[in-house]
């Protein structure tokens, strides 16, 4: 995982509830870099969750529009999957 000056979180590999914990901390520190404007999350790499990984995203999305701010996303069609299934809107896309 990696945020460059975008920021842009960049996700890859597996999110299992153990793996959450450290995205957890991840987002975080990328919403307080971008102090004041939006957040991207690349998941084009991701290819499974759990979820964990929904609920979390999820509050992220929460926590930003609180702040009066935005989230903005791509996604790889497992994350699309993922949140398609457990019936909840994939945060940060149009």
């Amino acid at each position: 995982m990696s945020f460059p000056s975008a920021p842009t979180l960049v996700l890859a590999g597996s999110y299992d509830l153990a793996a959450c914990t450290a995205l957890r901390m991840e987002l975080m520190q990328a919403g307080e870099a971008a102090v004041g404007g939006p957040v991207h999350l690349d998941m084009s790499g991701v290819d499974s969750g759990d979820i964990g990984f929904v609920q979390l995203l999820l509050s992220f999305e929460v926590s930003l529009k609180a702040a009066g701010r935005e989230l903005t996303a791509t996604a790889s069609q497992a994350v699309r999957t993922l949140f398609e299934r457990s019936g909840a809107s994939l945060p940060g896309l149009a």
